[in-house]
């Protein structure tokens, strides 16, 4: 279980700030390895790595709808929906 101060919009800004520091990791790898094969094994992983989070963090504006979010297996207390169920009980 992730942290309660960890919503779903929270969530979306720290992947959208890891997608940034993957493109940054890509173009100093890009920049300072000389060998090929190296360089195309990193670059691949950060790309799928890349690819994961902006999966996910699509995923997470639509989950925020039906209050049943995850990201990566864990799931994630969405604020409005304890909020609706608290008026509700």
């Amino acid at each position: 279980m992730l942290p309660d101060w960890l919503d779903p919009a929270t969530l979306q800004d720290v992947v959208f700030g890891g997608l940034i520091g993957i493109g940054v990791i890509a173009v100093l790898v890009m920049r300072f390895i000389r060998k090929v094969l190296l360089r195309v094994v990193l670059v691949g992983l950060l790309a799928g790595m890349g690819a994961v989070m902006y999966v996910e963090r699509e995923a997470l504006s639509d989950c925020a709808a039906d209050c049943s979010c995850d990201f990566l297996g864990f799931d994630v207390d969405v604020p409005a929906c304890a909020d609706r169920i608290d008026r509700q009980g």
